[in-house]
């Protein structure tokens, strides 16, 4: 999703992300120097969340497990 994010791809992105989330995530520009990822908790019963330094923000990504896989049903900036 962050990928799709620094392409403005916001289509492929919400192939992966609630529709909360990609309006979110989307509201911010993708910063000129790009998003440092910070990495992810561990999965406590099919949901984690993923960290990204977004320029002097984070960016906190809910992941919960579905029967198809995996989505993105959160996007938080904070700072």
């Amino acid at each position: 999703m962050v990928d799709a994010w620094a392409a403005h791809k916001r289509a492929l992105a919400a192939s992966d992300a609630s529709p909360a989330a990609l309006a979110t995530l989307f509201a911010h520009p993708y910063p000129p120097g790009g998003a440092q990822y910070r990495g992810c908790s561990t999965p406590p019963a099919g949901s984690y969340a993923c960290v990204w330094r977004v320029g002097n923000q984070l960016l906190s990504l809910a992941v919960s497990s579905f029967a198809g896989g995996f989505g993105v049903t959160a996007a938080i900036f904070e700072g």
